[in-house]
C-alpha cells in the first residue's frame, strides 16, 4: 500500500514539475507586458562612400552629360550638313540660299554649300564659288578652287573677267603692307583656276598671268 502511495506521489511530482516547466519555457519565449518588440533585422545596406569617392563621382557625371551633350550637338550638326549638301538636287532653286549659306560663319556650313553648288549644272552655281576664293579659311578656297578647275569647260566669258579682275587685284596694291589678306589669297587662287582650268575663255597668254600670280602670291 505504501508503494502505491509513492508511486502516485511521484507521478503527481513529476507532473507538476512538467507543468511548472512548460510556464518557464512560456515566460522567456512571450515577451512582458509592456515590453518592446524586437524590430526585424535592418536589411544589408551597401556602404556609405567616403568623402574623396563622392567628389569624384560628382566631378565625373558633369563630364558625362557635357560629352553625352557633345554628341548629341555633333549628331545634330552632321545631319545639317548632310541636308545642305543634299540641296544639289534642287537645282537653280536653292543657288540662292547655297550663296547665303557660303557665307555663313561656320566654316563647315560654308564648305556644305560649296559642295551642293559644285553639284549644281548650272553656270549661276559657279559665281558664289568663285566669290568663296576670297573666304578666310584655307579649305574653303582650296574647295572653290577644285570645283572651278573641275568645271573650267563651263567658265563663261563673265567668269573669266570676274577671275582676272581678282587676280588684277592685288598687283594694283603690291607691295602695299597694307594689303588685305583676302585679296593676296584671292589672287593667288584665282590665278590657279586660271592656269589651269580648260576654258574657251582663257587664252595660253592668261593661263601664263595666272601661273605667275600663283607662283607669286
Amino acid at each position: 500500500m505504501k508503494e502505491t502511495v509513492r508511486f502516485v506521489s511521484l507521478c503527481l511530482m513529476s507532473a507538476v514539475l512538467a507543468a511548472l516547466w512548460g510556464c518557464a519555457t512560456v515566460q522567456q519565449t512571450e515577451p512582458k507586458a509592456g515590453a518592446r518588440l524586437e524590430e526585424p533585422q535592418a536589411q544589408v545596406q551597401a556602404p556609405v562612400p567616403k568623402p574623396a569617392e563622392q567628389v569624384q563621382t560628382q566631378a565625373v557625371q558633369p563630364k558625362k552629360k557635357a560629352a553625352a551633350s557633345a554628341d548629341a550637338a555633333a549628331a545634330k550638326k552632321q545631319k545639317t550638313l548632310a541636308a545642305i549638301r543634299s540641296m544639289s538636287k534642287l537645282g537653280d532653286m536653292a543657288i540662292q540660299h547655297l550663296t547665303e549659306m557660303s557665307t555663313m560663319r561656320d566654316r563647315d556650313v560654308r564648305l556644305a554649300a560649296i559642295d551642293a553648288l559644285g553639284g549644281i549644272d548650272s553656270p549661276c552655281a559657279l559665281d558664289p564659288i568663285i566669290t568663296a576664293l576670297s573666304d578666310d579659311d584655307r579649305m574653303v578656297r582650296e574647295k572653290a578652287v577644285t570645283f572651278l578647275i573641275y568645271r573650267g569647260p563651263e567658265l563663261t566669258r563673265v567668269h573669266v573677267d570676274r577671275l582676272t579682275n581678282i587676280m588684277h587685284n592685288a598687283h594694283k596694291c603690291w607691295p602695299d603692307p597694307a594689303m588685305d589678306g583676302a585679296t593676296i589669297y584671292a589672287s593667288h587662287f584665282a590665278g590657279k583656276v586660271l592656269s589651269k582650268a580648260e576654258s574657251p575663255f582663257i587664252s595660253p597668254e592668261l593661263a601664263r598671268e595666272g601661273y605667275e600670280a600663283m607662283v607669286h602670291y
